[in-house]
């Protein structure tokens, strides 16, 4: 080998030296391969898209792909540091802005399942596994009673939560208002987003007037039933409203076991 090829191997030797991660001074500033594992949340809504949130030191990037999705993981480079990593599948009405989802006001809720969780990425990898929690109450009101002329009410849901965290997973503070219309089997149906509160009310206007005849506060009676908005998966809520004597049956439905508590209040 003569002295120009000695002096180039030379020259590429010392530049893959400090341009590569090998060197131990140096790997603080390479990158951490993130691995996200998939196959745990293929059961919720399975055909629904599903959208994938990666917040880092340096900024957000995200990933949609549907939830049935033959992929089984995901890897990403992400800065060293903390990572969080959120997924959410079922947003339709719902605005997603960063980290941060809202319920248009006078929108229902969507049938939103999440993921969030924190991931201390100082290594060389760092992995997690996505696993999806029920968001939502279904809500179902039965009116009972009347004359049968028909039901003689507006109903409106009203609370104080406008939206969601993604990075904590937790509600935040906005107006949550509804106005379902009755469904041809006679009920009413909702889907409520996890509460921060017991302040959840029925508003009843009557039909022809738009004057509000009576307020339900039923977020106070779902708290004394037993109803927990802190649930990892929140249940579903039955409510028998018997408009002519104003009595209220409130039933919880376990979600995931069909068990059921009641109150008539």
């Amino acid at each position: 080998m003569d002295k120009v090829d000695i002096h180039i191997y030379a020259s590429l030797a010392f530049i893959l030296l400090i341009t590569s991660c090998t060197v131990k001074e140096e790997r603080r500033d390479c990158p951490c391969i993130l691995t996200i594992d998939l196959t745990e949340c293929r059961s919720a809504d399975p055909e629904k898209e599903m959208s994938i949130i990666i917040s880092e030191k340096y900024g957000i990037s995200g990933e949609k792909l549907m939830a049935r999705q033959g992929k089984s993981k995901l890897s990403r480079y992400v800065t060293k540091g903390y990572v969080n990593v959120s997924a959410i599948v079922g947003n339709r009405n719902s605005k997603i802005d960063g980290t941060d989802l809202t319920i248009p006001e006078g929108e229902d809720a969507d049938s939103i399942y999440i993921h969030s969780n924190t991931i201390i990425a100082t290594g060389e990898t760092a992995s997690d596994t996505i696993r999806l929690n029920k968001e939502y109450s279904a809500m179902t009101i039965v009116p009972i009673g009347g004359d049968g002329c028909g039901y003689p009410f507006a109903v409106e849901i009203v609370g104080n939560v406008g939206g969601l965290s993604l990075l904590k997973a937790r509600p935040t503070q906005g107006h949550f208002r509804f106005r379902p219309e009755m469904r041809k089997d006679g009920t009413f149906t909702a889907n409520i987003p996890r509460q921060l509160d017991n302040s959840l009310s029925i508003m009843l206007y009557g039909k022809e007037t738009g004057i509000l005849i009576t307020e339900v506060k039923i977020g106070k009676y779902m708290e004394e039933i037993g109803f927990d908005w802190n649930k990892a998966d929140l249940d579903d809520i039955y409510i028998d409203l018997d408009y002519s004597s104003m009595k209220v049956n409130v039933s919880i439905k376990e979600w995931d076991k069909g068990n059921t508590s009641e109150m008539i209040i």
